[in-house]
């Protein structure tokens, strides 16, 4: 996502030989409790989640969580405080820049600039859209990564080693989401 938004400007990566990668095994779609079948309650869940995060739609994953809504109210209730502190949006500028420095490390060259864009008979409207939707996409998927291993560690009981256990069932999850909840 980095690499698509830098592009905008200039060629970014480097050419060089790789060496293509075996294509992963292929998993079935998580199952989704997507917003027009969800209970109420959830759907009162994805509006809040879209407006704290600035998301004109929920990620797959919130929706995947949503099929356990018990699981997904306490996760909201922990993340929404945390989404809200100066350290966490530190946190995700710092994964944007991360990845801002790394495409150019990419195997590949990727040139997609507005120039390029507008030469290939795309209005200057339509290009504006495509920047401002590969920025939101970036922001959002920094904001993704940070939620889902905020997630992880309140699954795995914390952050130290010796705290670091896999949850049984979903009443394991909520006691481990309880865990990493804020003071007051």
């Amino acid at each position: 996502a980095a690499a698509a938004l830098q592009a905008f400007d200039k060629p970014i990566g480097r050419e060089r030989k790789i060496h293509p990668a075996q294509a992963p095994p292929m998993f079935a779609m998580p199952i989704a409790a997507e917003e027009e079948r969800a209970p109420a309650s959830t759907r009162k869940i994805y509006e809040e989640m879209k407006r704290g995060m600035e998301l004109p739609v929920l990620n797959l994953d919130y929706r995947a969580m949503g099929r356990w809504p018990d699981f997904l109210r306490d996760y909201w209730q922990v993340l929404r405080p945390i989404s809200e502190s100066p350290v966490y949006r530190e946190s995700c500028q710092g994964l944007r820049e991360s990845g801002a420095a790394l495409a150019e490390e990419l195997p590949v060259q990727v040139s997609l600039t507005v120039a390029q864009l507008q030469d290939a008979g795309m209005k200057d409207e339509d290009v504006a859209a495509v920047v401002r939707i590969t920025e939101m996409f970036t922001k959002s998927l920094a904001r993704l990564v940070m939620n889902i291993a905020l997630a992880k560690i309140g699954l795995e009981g914390g952050s130290s080693a010796d705290s670091v256990r896999t949850p049984q069932t979903p009443a394991d999850a909520r006691r481990l989401i309880d865990a990493v909840r804020l003071p007051g």
